[in-house]
């Protein structure tokens, strides 16, 4: 078990290691264009760019005039960088490290140098992204390694990773970041770990204050021989605690809880996965309260055809400790597969059985969210010609199904909810699809006030949106103060000829705050984007966007900050909930950035 899901994390993470281009020096002499007579000095009369941060990569191009012979271009008294003369009157040149002030930016010839004028002024702003290095633990034989990350506000936030000790043993370390400096600690492991436990976390969460939970998979010695076991970490006043996953009291002897996720919201936290019950798989939630791991058998409904025939599916928690999963089981008579609801109640988590009338669809695709006081179950449903979507709103203790509102000119039942929000500002957002009257695929963006009224808007495409658009939306994530991001694709038309992007590229991008969503400007270049569809990250006020390309995107104040850490090992993912990157440095050591605003 432990080498087959290790082996998936690891592909999914060295996807994302990209290499980035080297830039090479140029000599001073192959700047100068043509041969030219002209002796006077050079005259700046325009920047393209006027700010960029204080870590430099601006690409700035010059005008102005009698650009021959230039030896360099100065930003103050620093050199830029990669100067490349295009005419005698325009020339491009990258914008160096500095620090944060205006200062004169001046072309220096053979002839002279450029006065200083108000039009060829440039301002390093202040560094939007801070790296830094994680430390290793004092036992650690060499760099650790970086696995998994998640923040409870700006600038607090938890990693794991893991390290070979000096021991020759493995070992899983902690990082805890403050501002924007890292503490290491090594993480325990339960009593019963062999010599060589060799923990591997697999994920984090964390809710307020930081209350985080995690779990990961080890190595443990019981009846005299190593097993593959699951153990479950929980964070309080700074201090981790340990345990192997608990089973409930009919779990077959010697067996463990296989964790499948973890999600934390407020103080508490709660865990997904499986037991062993009679030989066979049974759904299990664990919830983490006062600091403690608690374990129960997922409730099946009355008509279940076996204990065990259920899977919990999706699962979240909200900041006022309400949480919420949804899942199936096969039900009496027919052996018939049917939908289910939970929630945690103040003795334990219940279930709903969902109505048999819908039609659900045979995939397994569950979006679960919870806010301060609701809850949202998206469940599919199969549509003649495409996919809908069951809701489930749960609200004073109960659950109530939902009718999603379509865009005009949409087909009855065909509106698809993909991914689910709710803020810890009140209300709820939801992105998906449906099917317009003409067989079209389009993208909606819902949103629910805290009243509980739901409103829907047809996403706005660019103008070169094909015919039939196909759009896809696939990604949201949303800031503690309501503002979210979606991002997606479609299908364009280019060249002639209809473009298909959908599978692997997020091309496009929503924004939703003052109860608006807006379509923004392709996301930071007309190029594809190399790699996966774009990770999400929301802090207090603002989204960090990662796709791969090593580059971040920072959506602050209504408008997008680009940065390049500019490292050749490059960049692996953003942690959960707020604005920390993560990946490696030139050295292959495992480093962090911190968006400091």
């Amino acid at each position: 078990m432990i080498a087959a899901r290790v082996r998936t994390l690891l592909a999914t993470s060295s996807a994302l290691v990209l290499a980035l281009p080297v830039a090479v020096a140029v000599p001073a002499a192959a700047l100068t264009p043509a041969a030219s007579h002209a002796t006077a000095p050079p005259v700046v009369t325009r920047l393209s760019s006027t700010s960029g941060p204080t870590t430099g990569g601006t690409r700035v191009t010059v005008t102005g005039r009698h650009f021959t012979k230039v030896t360099s271009v100065r930003f103050g008294r620093t050199p830029g960088l990669r100067v490349r003369v295009r005419s005698a009157t325009r020339l491009v040149v990258t914008a160096p490290a500095h620090a944060a002030g205006v200062v004169p930016v001046r072309v220096v010839t053979r002839h002279g140098t450029s006065k200083v004028v108000r039009t060829g002024r440039f301002r390093f702003r202040a560094t939007d992204w801070v790296a830094s290095t994680l430390p290793r633990p004092t036992d650690a034989a060499a760099a650790p390694t970086f696995r998994a990350a998640a923040c409870w506000s700006d600038q607090h936030c938890v990693a794991t990773g893991t390290y070979r000790q000096r021991s020759g043993n493995d070992g899983a370390v902690a990082w805890t970041l403050t501002g924007t400096r890292w503490t290491a600690a090594r993480v325990p492991v339960p009593a019963d770990a062999a010599t060589n436990a060799a923990p591997f976390p697999l994920q984090v969460s964390c809710g307020a204050a930081g209350h985080c939970a995690a779990y990961a998979v080890y190595t443990a010695h019981r009846d005299g021989r190593d097993q593959d076991a699951d153990l479950l970490w929980a964070r309080s006043a700074g201090r981790w605690a340990v345990t192997s996953a608990p089973v409930p009291a009919d779990a077959d002897p010697g067996t463990t809880g296989d964790v499948w996720a973890v999600t934390c919201a407020g103080a508490v936290c709660a865990a997904r996965g499986t037991y062993e019950f009679g030989g066979n798989a049974r759904p299990a939630l664990w919830t983490l309260t006062g600091g403690t791991w608690s374990v129960a058998s997922a409730p099946l409904p009355a008509d279940a055809a076996r204990v065990d025939l259920g899977a919990v599916e999706g699962l979240a928690c909200g900041p006022g400790a309400d949480c919420a999963a949804s899942g199936l089981y096969v039900a009496n008579p027919g052996l018939t597969s049917r939908r289910v609801v939970w929630r945690l109640t103040g003795t334990g988590w219940e279930a709903t059985a969902l109505p048999t009338g819908p039609a659900y669809a045979q995939t397994v695709d569950f979006a679960t969210a919870c806010g301060p006081a609701v809850c949202l179950a998206a469940i599919d449903l199969t549509i003649t010609g495409g996919r809908g979507t069951a809701l489930w709103t749960l609200a004073g203790g109960a659950w109530t199904s939902t009718d999603l509102p379509l865009p005009a000119g949409a087909q009855a039942g065909t509106g698809h909810l993909a991914e689910v929000a709710c803020p810890a500002s009140g209300g709820c957002v939801a992105v998906g699809s449906y099917t317009d009257t003409a067989g079209d695929g389009q993208g909606a963006l819902w949103s629910r006030s805290t009243a509980g009224t739901w409103t829907v808007t047809r996403t706005a495409l660019p103008s070169d949106a094909a015919q039939n658009p196909r759009v896809v939306v696939r990604r949201l994530a949303c800031s503690a103060q309501g503002t979210c991001l979606a991002t997606g694709s479609y299908v364009h038309h280019s060249g002639g000829s209809d473009v298909d992007d959908t599978a692997q590229y997020d091309r496009l991008q929503w924004t939703y705050a003052a109860g608006r969503w807006t379509l923004l400007a392709r996301f930071g270049t007309t190029a594809r984007a190399a790699g996966d569809p774009a990770l999400l990250s929301c802090g207090s006020g603002y989204c960090v966007r990662f796709d791969g390309y090593q580059t971040l995107w920072t959506l602050d104040g209504g408008r997008w900050r680009r940065f390049s850490p500019g490292v050749s090992a490059g960049l692996l993912g953003l942690a959960e909930g707020g604005g920390v990157a993560f990946g490696h440095d030139t050295g292959f050591r495992p480093a962090a950035w911190v968006y400091v605003g």
